[in-house]
């Protein structure tokens, strides 16, 4: 299936639900006897419409990139020195205590660092 085909496929799917309820919000108003002018029904097509492009334009993009895990997706990420890196010591990265390795000479306890990379389960780290 062509990408773009795909990518609205998705946009008309997700708003498939909502057009449902608004349906069924029309068809109460309707059966309690609460009068629906044309120009409301234009205006909710038109809202769903504007809706569709607005989800084009934003959740697109998200759905193309490419999920970053692993050291790829530790590589560049700001954390916190939780003791002094003399070299060695302990970072927090993402929420998570990690073993360090400064590449810039010490770095002392609570200063900024950024992950250079990682090896195994250690990471080398940079003042950031």
């Amino acid at each position: 299936m062509n990408i773009k085909i795909k990518e609205w496929f998705i946009i008309i799917l997700s708003l498939a639900d909502d057009a449902a309820v608004a349906l069924l919000v029309l068809l109460g108003l309707w059966l309690a006897g609460i009068a629906i002018t044309i120009p409301v029904i234009f205006g909710i097509i038109l809202f769903f419409i504007l809706l569709a492009f607005v989800m084009h334009r934003l959740i697109i993009p998200v759905l193309r990139r490419k999920p970053v895990t692993g050291a790829e997706g530790m590589t560049g990420t700001a954390g916190k020195a939780i003791s002094p890196l003399k070299p060695e010591g302990l970072v927090r990265v993402k929420g998570e205590y990690w073993q360090a390795i400064s590449m810039e000479g010490n770095i002392e306890r609570g200063e900024r660092v950024i992950v250079v990379s990682v090896e195994r389960i250690t990471l080398r780290v940079r003042r950031g």
